[in-house]
């Protein structure tokens, strides 16, 4: 069994840790301070809000829909960050499997095509 075999363990840990510090690195510079700043404005606006509350119910209803409307379109960039994110990575892992394919395990592959053409099941 390939999972099972000692010559692959370096391989997925290397793999393991470059997909983890990747997807670390995105997070930490892209989705954590978006979502920070998502945050301070939405308290920011609720202590205005808090401040100004004497005023018109009209008023407070129009402030209370546009706090709403901020954390849908708040939502909805994070959300489309997350997707184009996931697809860029996806991509390039894509392209990062091909290259070693193709020029990493090249001669691995033949090997390993020639020696299972030889063994009788």
């Amino acid at each position: 069994m390939p999972q099972l075999e000692f010559v692959t363990y370096l391989s997925q840990l290397f793999w393991l840790f470059v997909f983890f510090i990747i997807l670390y690195m995105i997070s930490l510079t892209y989705t954590i301070p978006t979502i920070s700043t998502n945050l301070k404005v939405r308290k920011k606006f609720l202590q205005n809000y808090n401040e100004n509350i004497s005023g018109s119910d009209r008023e407070k209803n129009e402030v209370l829909l546009h706090s709403e409307n901020l954390v849908v379109e708040s939502f909805a960039k994070a959300k489309t960050f997350i997707i184009t994110r996931s697809q860029s990575s996806k991509t390039w892992l894509n392209t990062m499997f091909q290259t070693a394919n193709i020029f990493s395990f090249k001669k691995a592959n033949q090997s390993f095509i020639y020696f299972s053409s030889k063994i009788n099941f």
